[in-house]
């Protein structure tokens, strides 16, 4: 088969990590799910127990990910890192960011391919962020509870409702909206769940290179693809 195989010149100009920080969405994890039907008060004792960005972003070992600290600073911090927050602490770093729950579901519905998410409308155009890519459905708010009350899962920004994610198949109990949103090593990989880096690359770059190293790894990829 030694003989089908034909070399690719590959280059990365540049990449980034990214974390998206959806408190709303933890009610739908497969333990809390499970609980909340059980036990529907523990819905408003989870609620209560959610972090919010700023917390997120000040979380220690999140500023070493995405490159604000080295990660052998970490020991030195004081503990528990969750409380003992990082002040000054910046969504941005060297290698990626941190995502904050609206843009995440901009982003989500602008990487939906099969139209399941919407969401609405004037929600929508209050938002700051919004991907240079074709605009999601947009529903008003009575037409978001009804897809709500179809089946549809509810997509909260804290007690607002503000979108409605379908199920992908009626009948089919692994495309229910909730298995589509777990996260499992199946959906990290969907599109539809984690929008891809070409929409992020969009917004900002991390990590580009600057003209004398792109023309040196051209070279090096040159001198490869000849050999």
């Amino acid at each position: 088969m030694a003989e089908f195989i034909k070399p690719v010149r590959v280059g990365i100009d540049g990449v980034f990590y990214s974390l998206a920080h959806v408190p709303d969405l933890v009610r739908y994890g497969s333990k809390p799910l499970r609980e909340i039907r059980a036990n529907s008060a523990l819905g408003d004792e989870l609620h209560q127990k959610l972090r919010g960005f700023s917390a997120a972003v000040a979380y220690a070992p999140h500023q070493a990910y995405i490159g604000n600290i080295a990660p052998e600073r970490l020991s030195d911090l004081p503990k528990p890192w969750y409380d003992k927050l990082i002040e000054g602490a910046t969504f941005q770093g060297r290698f990626g960011d941190l995502v904050e729950q609206n843009r995440f579901y901009v982003l989500l519905a602008a990487a939906d391919q099969f139209d399941l998410v919407s969401l609405e409308n004037g929600w929508f155009h209050d938002q700051d962020t919004q991907p240079n890519v074709r605009g999601p459905k947009l529903h008003s708010t009575t037409e978001i509870q009804a897809l709500c009350d179809k089946g549809a899962l509810p997509l909260y920004s804290g007690e607002r409702l503000i979108g409605a994610f379908e199920a992908a198949h009626p009948e089919d109990a692994s495309l229910a909206a909730e298995v589509l949103l777990a996260s499992n090593p199946d959906v990290a990989n969907n599109p539809l769940i984690f929008p891809p880096p070409d929409i992020l690359a969009r917004l900002h770059i991390f990590v580009g290179l600057d003209e004398a190293t792109e023309k040196y790894f051209n070279d090096q990829f040159g001198k490869v693809s000849q050999a």
